[in-house]
C-alpha cells in the first residue's frame, strides 16, 4: 500500500467519523475515542498472532487478521488527525 493510498483511506474514514459521530466533546473525549481505537488495534494484534500460531497451512485467516489490524490502524490515525483539527 503506498503512503498516497494511506492518506486516501485515512481522509476517507474522517470523512465516515464526521457522519457517524460529527460532535467532539473535548480533550476527554479525544483521549476516550483514541484509547478505545487503540484497543482495537491491540485485540487485532493479538489475533494475528492467534491466527499465526493455529494456522500453519491455511494463509486466509491471516490475510484476514492483518487486513483487521490495518483497518484499525486507519482508525487510529483518522481519530487523531480528527483530534488536531478540532483541538490545536
Amino acid at each position: 500500500m503506498t503512503r498516497q493510498e494511506i492518506f486516501d483511506r485515512i481522509n476517507k474514514e474522517r470523512d465516515r467519523q464526521n457522519e457517524l459521530h460529527p460532535d467532539w466533546y473535548g480533550i476527554d473525549h479525544g483521549l476516550a475515542v483514541l484509547a478505545e481505537e487503540f484497543g482495537e488495534v491491540a485485540r487485532a494484534v493479538y489475533e494475528l498472532n492467534q491466527s499465526c500460531r493455529n494456522n500453519h497451512n491455511s494463509s486466509a485467516p491471516i490475510l484476514m487478521s492483518m487486513k483487521e489490524l490495518r483497518d484499525e490502524l486507519i482508525h487510529v490515525a483518522s481519530v487523531c488527525v480528527r483530534w488536531i483539527e478540532t483541538e490545536l
